[in-house]
């Protein structure tokens, strides 16, 4: 597990963008600003998660609900 701070920007309704401060993470694409560009999303419309660009094959994050 890793952790960043930093911060983010959100436009629209779900789309996010994250300043280069961010943790860079395999097979996902940074825009010219080096900014990472995502959106999130839900599943059964309850949980969340977080795709980053290329958008809808790039790299997906989710909460981790049991342990």
């Amino acid at each position: 597990m890793q952790k960043a701070e930093g911060q983010w920007r959100r436009y629209g309704e779900a789309h996010v963008s994250f300043l280069s401060e961010f943790l860079s993470v395999s097979g996902q694409k940074l825009d010219a600003a080096g900014e990472a560009d995502g959106q999130f999303d839900k599943k059964l419309g309850l949980f969340p998660y977080l795709t980053l660009a290329p958008l809808p094959d790039g790299p997906t994050f989710h909460k981790k609900w049991f342990r």
